[in-house]
């Protein structure tokens, strides 16, 4: 994990370096979308390895956080563009 951490790192910097940093966080704002889709996927498909709650009230509130740093981040960019 140490290898794709350094390399999202460095294509981060590279990004920051092309385009408008207000594009790179509206980019950066999408990542909790896949960050909570690929934890209920391998919570589901491996429950021994892991765990996440998964009731109703969590994943609300989960994606409500997710949408407000979304929304954040698309304000971001608009505003800055």
């Amino acid at each position: 994990t140490e290898a794709l951490t350094l390399a999202a790192a460095i294509l981060m910097n590279f990004a920051k370096l092309h385009v408008k940093v207000a594009l790179v966080q509206a980019g950066c704002a999408t990542q909790p979308i896949f960050v909570l889709v690929f934890a209920i996927i391998l919570s589901k498909s491996h429950p021994h390895v892991f765990s996440e709650e998964m009731n109703g009230q969590a994943i609300w509130k989960k994606t409500m956080c997710i949408a407000v740093v979304v929304i954040g981040g698309a304000i971001l960019s608009y505003t800055t563009a």
